[in-house]
């Protein structure tokens, strides 16, 4: 009788990348340990800082790894929502690959922070998962040991659906868009709303820094220097996301300073007939606290005075400025559109 053998072919290895601050170590290691028992059963590769060799370069290692990820993990705290590492650096090398579908991400909150705001995280479900409060992150958990097997247990699950290739394994929301990075000038941005927005900074002649500096709460997608030589720190995001909530958090994150300029989706320059408006400028005594708000103005750019482009507060400042705003009819309107296509080209 001729018996014909087939060899057991093995599936690569399922690699798993944790994104994480010097700061969460400690967070990291715990993780692990939770970890190591599915890691063992499923045969993962779990990589993280600690697999780097002696005299490897550091940076190079982790963004090669993190290219070839199936699952990813990010600690979700203060330290890594304003690590420049994390943010300039991972999170886009990271991104390119979500949106082809070849990666997965899953944010794990481990202490509080106002992960909610973040342009990437938000869009996605959070770990852990309590009963009933929804997401609660693992230090406000009595049992940490409770919390990060509540996490482990959903990322065995995933690793299950991963490796039978099933479709929609993310516990993402279920309206979740995929999350689109853009290039220019040499920048990747981490959207195309920021993209828009750093074109159009150029258009009219404004100096920016993108993502200039870490906050505790709230860290500026941008810091501008008008090309009247002034300075605002700038919040870009969806205007249905403006909320009175996260204007507190803007204020109290930068002690309720003058110069906050949000931006949006688009100018609002349907809400008036004012076609150089182009977000809401914060006002030097625009905090009422028992409201626990943080009042802005609508806003319109203007070259006055041969000074240069610069921001005035309608609020504050019609009356003073209205004539040169309409002098400059349809200043804005025409450049956001020539921004938006030097994106979309």
């Amino acid at each position: 009788m001729l018996c014909t053998f087939r060899p057991v072919i093995e599936s690569k290895p399922l690699k798993i990348f944790i994104i994480c601050a010097r700061s969460d170590e400690p967070y990291e290691q715990q993780l692990l340990l939770h970890l190591g028992p599915i890691a063992k059963s499923q045969k993962l590769n779990v990589w993280h800082d600690g697999n780097v060799e002696p005299g490897d370069d550091w940076e190079k290692s982790a963004i090669k790894n993190l290219k070839t990820s199936d699952l990813v993990l990010i600690l979700v705290s203060v330290h890594s929502l304003n690590s420049e590492f994390i943010q300039k650096i991972q999170l886009p090398a990271m991104l390119e690959r979500l949106n082809a579908g070849h990666t997965r991400l899953v944010p794990i909150i481990v202490s509080p922070c106002a992960w909610k705001f973040d342009p990437v995280i938000q869009r996605l479900q959070a770990l852990p998962l309590a009963d009933t409060e929804g997401v609660r992150s693992v230090s406000e958990w009595k049992n940490a040991d409770q919390a990060w097997t509540s996490v482990v247990e959903q990322i065995g699950n995933m690793v299950s659906k991963i490796k039978k290739n099933t479709p929609n394994l993310l516990p993402q929301k279920s309206e979740e868009k995929k999350i689109k990075t853009a290039q220019f000038d040499g920048t990747l941005f981490r959207s195309k709303l920021d993209a828009y927005w750093a074109s159009f900074f150029n258009l009219i002649c404004w100096n920016f820094e993108y993502l200039p500096f870490e906050n505790q709460d709230w860290a500026p997608n941008f810091k501008i220097e008008t090309s009247a030589g002034n300075y605002f720190l700038v919040d870009v995001g969806l205007r249905k996301d403006f909320t009175k909530e996260k204007r507190y958090l803007i204020g109290k994150s930068s002690s309720f300073s003058n110069n906050i300029l949000a931006l949006f989706e688009d100018p609002p320059f349907g809400d008036i007939n004012m076609p150089n408006m182009i977000g809401l400028t914060s006002t030097p005594t625009g905090f009422e606290e028992q409201e626990k708000d943080f009042e802005f103005h609508s806003s319109v750019v203007c070259n006055t005075f041969g000074q240069g482009n610069d921001i005035y507060n309608l609020g504050l400042s019609l009356e003073e400025f209205g004539d040169i705003f309409h002098d400059a009819k349809e200043f804005c309107l025409p450049l956001w559109k020539s921004a938006k296509n030097a994106i979309n080209y």
